[in-house]
């Protein structure tokens, strides 16, 4: 396995990358500074999510400047996700039938006339200066991908209580990691749009698309990925258990993809007693902290998901034959 660790972390980072978002936060900012600025449209995706989609637009509609639009793309709703969005000021292209994440957010940046696209999720909770950020991150004529930290919102269902210890949105799963660029998740992710489709926008894959994306971008000179540390983000977890294992499940899917498109980011193959290891930490845990024995023991079972479905991932791509890789082109080449 290679892109996710089994601590729950999503490894991808260059040190050579550096960080370049480093300005006090504005919780307000200025008319003038977002006018002058590189104009944003945030995209986001979602299917039959009406009831958060009022909150995950939330300030986003306040932060948006004179030159700025915010688009949801309803992916096949059958719930007035569309009207909703509407009903709030957001641009709205709605499908027929659903597309998947990454198909519906390339046709939004295949419409867009912004300079810069900054993708959020059905899930996002942006907080004063998120737009801000972004804008003086992309403002850098050197810099092509932009990001700040996520945090993971607490909530009383063991799933939402799983995800905040994992804390999948680290900057340090992500940022940093010696041999491998740096890439961040489609939740608060910016990307200049020029760069975006000078590689074909996304792959068509169901998941991993953010780190190709990122990788694909840097690795053709188009500028880097600049970093605020500061928070302007919180994400709603799953509620169920059922949809943690199916996202865990995916992640295992794409890391397969991912280590054939890049073989030399593979990790290092993990030791013979990495399992027995797992079992002892597992054990004493629940041990010395029973009462988060139900979370330990669900967080451990999604990391065998994932192995589970990163080995069953490999050994299908290599029944497959090298063109499986091939196979998922950029969604701008056809």
């Amino acid at each position: 396995m290679s892109l996710f660790m089994l601590d729950g972390t999503a490894p991808g980072g260059n040190a050579g990358a550096g960080r370049g978002g480093h300005a006090e936060a504005d919780a307000t900012g200025s008319t003038e500074a977002r006018a002058q600025g590189p104009s944003l449209e945030v995209v986001l995706p979602v299917r039959n999510m009406a009831e958060d989609l009022r909150a995950a637009l939330g300030l986003i509609m306040s932060q948006l400047g004179p030159n700025d639009v915010a688009t949801v793309v309803d992916d096949g709703s059958s719930d007035g996700t569309a009207d909703v969005a509407r009903s709030l000021g957001a641009n709205v292209i709605r499908l027929d039938a659903s597309v998947g994440p990454y198909a519906a957010r390339h046709l939004a940046v295949s419409r867009s006339s912004a300079d810069a696209i900054v993708f959020v999720d059905g899930r996002s909770r942006s907080r004063p200066g998120l737009l801000d950020s972004h804008r003086r991150l992309l403002a850098d004529t050197e810099v092509a991908l932009s990001c700040s930290p996520i945090v993971i919102e607490s909530a009383p269902s063991l799933a939402a209580r799983v995800a905040e210890v994992q804390d999948l949105f680290s900057l340090k799963a992500f940022i940093g990691i010696p041999g491998r660029l740096d890439y961040y998740p489609t939740a608060n992710l910016g990307v200049r749009r020029t760069a975006y489709l000078s590689v074909g926008g996304f792959r068509k894959i169901r998941s991993g698309g953010d780190a190709d994306l990122c990788w694909r971008i840097q690795l053709a000179g188009l500028g880097r990925l600049a970093v605020d540390d500061h928070v302007y983000m919180s994400w709603v977890p799953r509620r169920r258990i059922r949809g943690l294992i199916e996202q865990w499940y995916r992640y295992g899917q794409s890391a397969a993809l991912l280590d054939e498109l890049y073989p030399s980011a593979k990790a290092a193959p993990a030791p013979r007693d990495g399992r027995l290891t797992s079992v002892r930490k597992l054990v004493l845990a629940l041990l010395t902290r029973p009462r988060s024995a139900p979370v330990s023991l669900v967080s451990g079972f999604t990391h065998s998901v994932f192995q589970l479905s990163y080995a069953l991932a490999s050994r299908s791509r290599r029944a497959q034959g090298p063109s499986s890789a091939a196979d998922s082109m950029p969604m701008a080449s056809g």
